[in-house]
């Protein structure tokens, strides 16, 4: 499992966690490819047998395994505010600037 949260609406100072007991504990993703913080949360995505990152700096972070593994995939210089695997989105941009 996966989650981002941060600080108060918009989730400022964001970082990602993971859990390998069904949300019992959750452990910060420290990965050299990925940020410590992210300025807002960022959208999560499991697609394509693999887990992403993605941030409202445009950034695509993918990995095989959400422990490690972590990789710069795509610089887009714009933001991401929700992504999709076929389906409806993973994330709703409700307009905060």
């Amino acid at each position: 499992m996966l989650i981002a949260t941060g600080d108060r609406p918009p989730g400022l100072n964001a970082r990602v966690f993971h859990s390998l007991d069904g949300g019992r504990s959750w452990t910060q993703i420290a990965h050299s490819a990925l940020p410590n913080k992210y300025a807002r949360v960022p959208v999560l995505l499991f697609a394509e047998g693999s887990a992403w990152i993605m941030t409202d700096d445009g950034q695509v972070f993918r990995a095989d395994d959400a422990r490690g593994g972590w990789s710069l995939v795509a610089a887009l210089g714009t933001p991401i505010h929700a992504a999709s695997a076929g389906g409806s989105p993973s994330s709703v941009n409700y307009g905060f600037a």
